[in-house]
C-alpha cells in the first residue's frame, strides 16, 4: 500500500467520531456512548465524560458521510419534520412511507405536505407559493411543462392514483400525473421539540423523546411515530431549538444608523450572517456561520419579552480590516442599563460576551466611534450572537 495511503487512512482513524458543543461554546469530541433525558456520555479513551442535556446545544458526527441524492418523495409533517421517501401511500387514515432508516407509519393528519416531482429552481418557487397559499381544501398540485397548477378537494386514498373528493365526486387521478399533494391542516397542539435530527441526506427528525444506545438514536417523533436511526445516517443531533436564539433569526424593533457621509446607499447598516463586505464572518482565521455585522454609528434594539437569561457573542473587528488597527465603542444595554460597554479593537483578540439578560424587555446594543474617532473600517461583527433560555 502506498505510504500517503496509509497516512490517511491513519488520518481518518483519528477523526473523533462525536464532537459535543455546549451552551457556554465548550467543545469536546470522542465518542457518544449514551444519551438520555439528563445527560450525554462520551467516551474519550479509557475515560467517560457526562454533559448534562440542559446545557447540551449540539452532538456532532464528523465522519459522516454525505448521503446520495435521492429521487424519492419528499414528505412534510406538521411538526417541521422533513422525509425522503422510497414509496410512500396512504390507505383511509394512515400514510406509509420507506425512508433509509425503516418503515414509518404516521396519521393522516400529520402530513404537511408530499411532493412526488422533481425539483428546479422555477418549480421550487412554484411549489413554496402553494405551500404558503391560503386555501381551505387540499390542493392536488399537477405541473404543466415548468409551472404548476392545482386541482382543490379533498385527498383520500395515495397508491397508483390519487382519490380526489371533487365537487362532490370521487375522481381517481394517476399517480405519474401528479407533482404533489399540499394537505390542508389546522395545526394541531403538539408537544415542543427537544431535539432536531439531522441527517446526512438533509432529512429533519423533530423529537419530543431521544435516548442513544449502541450507535443508534432512538426517538418519538413530534408527530407521533417513534424511529430508530443508526449513527451513519445522522449528521447533527441538534438542541438548540428549544434553548437559543440566534439574533439574527430576529427583527429588530427599532434601528437608526447615522453614516459619517450623508450618503445613502453605500453601506448597510447591519447585516445578518454575513460580515459588512458580504463574506462569512470570520475572527482571526476563523469563520461563524451566524452573527450580525455592524457598523459604527448604528443602533439595533430587539425585543426579549424577558425569555431569556443570557445573550453570547465573540466581539471582534472582522477579518477583512482588522489588521489596518480599526476599532469601536460598544455599548450593550438591557432596559436602559449597561450591560457591556468597551472599546472592540481590530488587532486585539476577540472579546467574548457572556451578559446576564434575565427579566430584560428590550435588548439595545449600540455601536459608536472608537478612540480614533473615525468610521474608516469600523465593521464589528458579533459572531454566533445568541440568546440563551
Amino acid at each position: 500500500m502506498p505510504v500517503w495511503h496509509i497516512l490517511l487512512l491513519s488520518a481518518a482513524l483519528q477523526l473523533p467520531t462525536t464532537e459535543i458543543e455546549t451552551l457556554k461554546g465548550e467543545r469536546a469530541t470522542g465518542e457518544l456512548v449514551e444519551l438520555n433525558d439528563s445527560s450525554a456520555v462520551l467516551k474519550q479513551g479509557t475515560q467517560s465524560v457526562s454533559f448534562p442535556l440542559p446545557g447540551l446545544l449540539a452532538v456532532r458526527f464528523p465522519q459522516a458521510p454525505p448521503a446520495e441524492p435521492s429521487l424519492g418523495s419528499r414528505l412534510s409533517l406538521v411538526d417541521g419534520s422533513r422525509l425522503t421517501c422510497s414509496s410512500f401511500s396512504v390507505t383511509g387514515d394512515k400514510a406509509r412511507c420507506q425512508t433509509a432508516f425503516g418503515n414509518l407509519t404516521l396519521t393522516v393528519s400529520r402530513l404537511s405536505s408530499v411532493r412526488f416531482g422533481v425539483s428546479t429552481p422555477k418549480l421550487d418557487e412554484n411549489w413554496n407559493a402553494l405551500l404558503t397559499r391560503e386555501s381551505t381544501t387540499d390542493l392536488l398540485v399537477v405541473k404543466k411543462e415548468d409551472v404548476l397548477d392545482f386541482l382543490a378537494g379533498v385527498t383520500g386514498d395515495v397508491g397508483e392514483k390519487i382519490n380526489l373528493l371533487l365537487d362532490g365526486e370521487v375522481v381517481p387521478v394517476t399517480r405519474d400525473k401528479a407533482y404533489g399533494i399540499v394537505y390542508h391542516r389546522r395545526l394541531p397542539t403538539l408537544p415542543k421539540s427537544i431535539c432536531q435530527i439531522q441527517l446526512t441526506s438533509g432529512d429533519v427528525l423533530e423529537t419530543t423523546q431521544l435516548t442513544w444506545e449502541a450507535g443508534k438514536a432512538r426517538a418519538k417523533l413530534v408527530a407521533g411515530p417513534e424511529v430508530e436511526v443508526p449513527q451513519g445516517q445522522i449528521a447533527a443531533l441538534d438542541f438548540s431549538v428549544s434553548k437559543i436564539k440566534y439574533l439574527s433569526d430576529l427583527k429588530p424593533r427599532d434601528t437608526k444608523y447615522v453614516p459619517f457621509f450623508d450618503v445613502i446607499g453605500i453601506l448597510d447598516e447591519y447585516r445578518r450572517d454575513r460580515s459588512l463586505d458580504g463574506t462569512p464572518i470570520t475572527l482571526k482565521g476563523r469563520s461563524y456561520p451566524r452573527g450580525i455585522a455592524l457598523h459604527s454609528k448604528t443602533m439595533l434594539r430587539f425585543r426579549i419579552a424577558g425569555e431569556y437569561s443570557r445573550f453570547q457573542a465573540t466581539a471582534g473587528i472582522d477579518d477583512t480590516v482588522a489588521e489596518s488597527g480599526h476599532c469601536v465603542q460598544l455599548l450593550i444595554t438591557g432596559d436602559g442599563k449597561p450591560l457591556f460597554d468597551g472599546e472592540i479593537k481590530g488587532r486585539e483578540a476577540p472579546r467574548p460576551l457572556d451578559l446576564d439578560v434575565s427579566g430584560v424587555r428590550d435588548l439595545e446594543i449600540t455601536v459608536d466611534f472608537g478612540s480614533d474617532n473615525s468610521d474608516i473600517g469600523d465593521h464589528l461583527d458579533l459572531a454566533d450572537a445568541k440568546l440563551v433560555k
